[in-house]
């Protein structure tokens, strides 16, 4: 694909000039060096921006009675794409235009061949590339951020364009190039982030080679034992009856059968005693919703005969006193026979709710076993 023209001006840094004359080193040099070029070391380089810097923050004194504010950018950097065939002196031409427009000094010049990136499938890619290092400040003193407007920024992306020969950018991109060093931080979160996708996988494999072990490895009584034990636990936590432990345990002699016979594998023992416990937990929960049922009723029942209990003894003790007044019958003889009949009636009354209650249990019973 045919690389597009493009220049990108910032704040310049001191480590700058070591970076481009490569008197220190760099991660992203991964080509032969050999074909890199700069126009001055960088010793050199600063010695010529200090002095142009004073000469300019004397011209600024000169000019406003003031010394030069410490916040003023003094150093500015631009770094231009460039194709396989550009070499400094083509650069040179640019760095030309800059002084002539902007009224500045560039101090470095250097043309880079051996940076570049590689890529998820190990493939490396080159970026040819300049670094332009400049005053920030014109020959009068004045700022030059202040002539780097839309307008001029605009046509000076497209004289770098004519003077390499490239095709230029796309006006009006919204497309940032990539510093060095943020291009390093990008570069070590997305191997981080390869490294943690790779340990997933692992960990996955590893719990599904786990898994198929399971399935295929026999079972052991130590396996059975764990697991018997588990859901015991969790059926004494339920309250399960003896015959919930009895079931429990018909299934276990039948899985040491098969164990003995080498015939169970884990993931089947396992499968075996979790569908029990579900089994099992179903058959309490719905025999304590009945006995809550029949428990309410029994409470109900027996609320009513004592009710009715109560009624027939007072109607019973108003009847035998109406006869008393009529036959004229002795008041003491009259609470004799009524406490007779009264007892007589209580006797029977008592009977029936003792029926009615045990029927009512019998009815419970039949209706926890199915």
């Amino acid at each position: 694909m045919e690389r597009k023209s493009s220049i990108n001006i910032r704040q310049g840094e001191s480590y700058f000039f070591w970076h481009n004359s490569r008197e220190s080193s760099t991660v992203n040099s991964i080509f032969d060096a050999s074909k890199n070029e700069v126009d001055r070391s960088a010793k050199k380089a600063i010695e010529l921006y200090n002095a142009e810097l004073q000469k300019r923050a004397e011209a600024y004194t000169k000019r406003t009675g003031q010394k030069l504010q410490k916040k003023v950018i003094k150093h500015l950097s631009a770094v231009i794409n460039l194709g396989d065939r550009h070499t400094l002196q083509d650069v040179r031409k640019i760095a030309d235009f800059l002084e002539q427009t902007l009224d500045t000094k560039i101090v470095q010049i250097a043309v880079h061949k051996d940076e570049g990136h590689v890529d998820e499938n190990g493939v490396k890619h080159i970026n040819y590339h300049a670094h332009l290092e400049f005053l920030g400040l014109d020959s009068k003193g004045y700022s030059i951020r202040r002539k780097l407007n839309r307008k001029y920024l605009q046509n000076l992306q497209t004289q770098v364009a004519k003077i390499l020969g490239m095709r230029r950018g796309e006006k009006g991109s919204k497309k940032k190039r990539i510093e060095a060093h943020t291009y390093k931080k990008i570069a070590r979160r997305i191997e981080i982030e390869k490294k943690e996708k790779e340990e997933a996988l692992k960990a996955l494999a590893k719990e599904r080679k786990m898994r198929i072990k399971a399935e295929e490895e026999l079972a052991k009584m130590k396996h059975l034992k764990e697991l018997n034990n588990a859901l015991r636990a969790k059926l004494k936590v339920m309250q399960a009856q003896r015959k919930d432990y009895a079931e429990l345990e018909e299934l276990v002699r039948k899985l040491k059968e098969q164990i003995r016979n080498k015939n169970l594998t884990i993931s089947q023992l396992q499968n075996a005693l979790e569908h029990k416990k579900q089994e099992l937990t179903k058959a309490i929960e719905d025999r304590k919703k009945i006995e809550q049922k029949n428990k309410s009723l029994e409470d109900k029942l027996s609320a009513l005969y004592t009710d009715d209990y109560a009624k027939l003894k007072k109607a019973i003790g108003e009847l035998l006193l109406r006869a008393a007044k009529v036959l004229g019958a002795n008041k003491k003889d009259i609470v004799k026979v009524a406490q007779g009949v009264a007892d007589s009636v209580i006797v029977d009354l008592e009977d029936n709710i003792k029926q009615q209650n045990s029927q009512a249990k019998q009815t419970s019973k039949q209706q926890i076993k199915l």
